[in-house]
């Protein structure tokens, strides 16, 4: 009897079972996949990526540049009665003269200038600049403040910085302070041509025989650009003349800018310089002078006075070529 129980019971169980299975079965089907994550154990290693390597950049070292003019040095320009030597010209990215490292950021161009003065004047350019001017046009500035004592020499270093592709073809050097006619000397290619200095006939004698009896005469007469340690401006030039003056007076003489003057198209000029400023003569004692005078582009006459206006003076025409 219990068997028979069980048994029943059994298939009554089996008839709800198996449409519950069904229905189970129909869901996992409906529902969608999802995935799974093992979180790594003690056990299991976690998963590592494969090492790489990061690209080397590489740079090529920088090059040493130095380029110097085709052009032979030394060359050489005058400027107020001086005379400027080029001797070295480079354009480099060396440091410096001393350091031969490279300069990893800037391009020079450095000159060496060595300037005479054959003169005993005291040289003074307080306002001078040099200007390089390169095969581009670019100009580049730089200041001079230099003074040369007399007879002697000095060096002057010059440095620019410029572009690293730059060249020394067309270049120019030149000096000048405002408004004067810069001194310029090229440093490719031939020189320029100049007209001056222009030697004039001489020989001239003035001869005063009333007041204060004096012999003036002129052994040299020279048209150039400077005037006894000074340039001339834009639009002019200098007469400088080199003058014996002779005392024929008994109580003695005096020379000196007063005494002299050129006159320009009629208008009287006294020198810009002379040398000695002035003297006091002894009867028969002499001294020889020079004397500047600013002489425009465009004048047309000349003529030398001598003597204290108003006392007696006398005059002869100077030429003009």
């Amino acid at each position: 009897m219990d068997a028979r129980r069980i048994s029943k019971w059994t298939k009554i169980e089996l008839l709800f079972a198996i449409p519950l299975m069904l229905m189970a079965c129909s869901l996992s089907s409906a529902i969608p996949a999802t995935s799974t994550t093992v979180i790594p154990t003690d056990t299991q290693g976690a998963p590592t990526a494969q090492a790489t390597e990061a690209p080397t950049l590489t740079t090529a070292p920088l090059q040493p540049i130095h380029l110097t003019p085709t052009i032979t040095l030394p060359q050489s320009f005058k400027y107020a009665d001086l005379t400027f030597n080029v001797t070295k010209a480079e354009i480099t990215n060396q440091v410096s003269d001393t350091n031969p490292s490279i300069d990893p950021t800037n391009t020079y161009a450095r000159l060496s200038i060595q300037v005479v003065n054959l003169t005993a004047l005291e040289v003074k350019i307080p306002a001078g600049h040099f200007i390089l001017k390169l095969g581009d046009g670019t100009k580049y500035s730089q200041d001079l403040i230099e003074d040369v004592l007399g007879k002697g020499s000095d060096d002057v270093s010059l440095q620019y910085i410029v572009p690293a592709n730059e060249t020394w073809s067309g270049a120019q050097l030149s000096l000048d302070e405002k408004g004067t006619v810069p001194g310029v000397v090229k440093l490719d290619g031939p020189q320029a041509t100049s007209p001056y200095p222009i030697t004039l006939t001489a020989g001239q004698k003035l001869t005063l025989k009333t007041f204060r009896p004096m012999t003036y005469t002129v052994n040299t007469a020279v048209m150039e650009l400077d005037g006894l340690g000074v340039r001339a401006k834009i639009g002019s030039h200098y007469l400088v003349l080199g003058i014996n003056a002779y005392c024929n007076n008994s109580v003695g003489c005096y020379v000196g800018p007063e005494e002299m003057r050129l006159i320009v198209d009629g208008v009287p000029e006294s020198p810009e310089t002379i040398v000695p400023d002035s003297s006091d003569l002894n009867y028969q004692g002499s001294e020889d002078v020079q004397a500047a005078f600013v002489v425009p582009d465009n004048a047309t006459k000349l003529g030398f006075e001598v003597g204290e206006v108003g006392k007696g003076t006398t005059q002869t025409p100077m030429p003009m070529k």
